[in-house]
């Protein structure tokens, strides 16, 4: 979790929750109870302001978001960051639960505790996406951290009579969830062209810099 994401983070959990101690906001952000301190002077300095009166408050006069969501509309957003193919793994699970918690501090005109407690109108369950193992969901991972920081890729390949080829080389493009598999597309610095390589079939992923 980036200091930009952190400081969302705490201001949407504050909203949500009502007040918290710094053990607990430590706790929910994965960082030191002085890291919490610090980054309580940075919301000041931003105008966010907290409090403390039985524990951390956010100040009711504080704007959270420039825009708001309806309970239906919100319950149709978490459905999708819930009932997510992503979901499962936990890099991006933190990711999801954040956004969830984020988007919680915009619902309009709703009592915030019926949104924790009122039961969904719409569900479904994950069996229609295969389950991953640990080696797939690192390497899913670090292909996103790649394309999300400009850094280029190496794929390691697994042994295949089909594909001689053991590595692939490239700028990521994105991860895709298409004919029930999961697939790496890669800019092939080699071939010049854009390259589908399904998950499975790679055993690692390096993340490079050769630009």
């Amino acid at each position: 979790m980036t200091k930009a994401e952190r400081l969302f983070h705490i201001v949407s959990f504050l909203k949500i929750r009502g007040k918290a101690d710094i053990l607990e906001l430590a706790k929910e952000c994965s960082v030191s109870q002085r890291t919490v301190y610090r980054d309580f002077l940075s919301l000041s300095k931003l105008d966010v302001r907290i409090y403390y009166e039985n524990g951390y408050r956010l100040s009711r006069t504080q704007e959270l978001a420039t825009f708001s969501v309806t309970l239906e509309q919100y319950e149709l957003i978490r459905f999708a960051l819930r009932f997510n193919p992503l979901y499962e793994m936990p890099y991006f699970q933190g990711k999801l639960k954040a956004i969830d918690l984020l988007i919680q501090s915009c619902v309009e005109d709703a009592n915030l505790s019926d949104i924790r407690e009122k039961a969904p109108t719409i569900s479904a369950d994950n069996e229609s996406y295969p389950q991953l193992n640990l080696d797939e969901r690192r390497n899913i991972s670090l292909f996103w951290k790649g394309a999300n920081s400009g850094r280029d890729v190496k794929l390691l390949l697994k042994p295949s009579e089909s594909d001689p080829s053991r590595q692939v080389v490239g700028k990521p493009l994105r991860i895709a969830w298409s004919k029930r598999r999961w697939t790496f597309e890669v800019s092939d610095f080699n071939t010049e062209r854009i390259r589908k390589v399904p998950v499975s079939s790679v055993d690692r992923v390096l993340s490079i810099n050769l630009r």
